[in-house]
């Protein structure tokens, strides 16, 4: 999509916009809340001790700075391009 930063600005500040925005992120964090949990929750310690260095190093990672963001109320930044798309699609579906 070629649109200048200002004008996807704009479009995201409308009011129906930005409560569009909000329910889809509202959804796409429930989702994930939901299928993180069955992941998380089947990862044993057998699944720790065959992985390798750097899996752990990684994994680690990761799981530290999800927790962490999650105790300061912080989300990863989102792809405004991804966002329009998104709504986009949303759009197509109801018509």
């Amino acid at each position: 999509m070629k649109r200048s930063p200002h004008t996807v600005k704009a479009y995201l500040e409308k009011p129906e916009i930005a409560g569009e925005v909000a329910d889809t992120k509202l959804e796409l964090a429930n989702l994930y809340q939901e299928k993180a949990k069955k992941v998380l929750a089947e990862v044993s310690d057998e699944d720790i001790k065959k992985a390798s260095l750097q899996q752990k190093a990684v994994s680690s990672g990761i799981f530290l700075d999800k927790a962490e963001m999650l105790r300061l109320g912080q989300g990863p930044g989102v792809n405004v391009n991804v966002m329009i798309n998104l709504l986009d699609a949303i759009r197509g579906m109801r018509g």
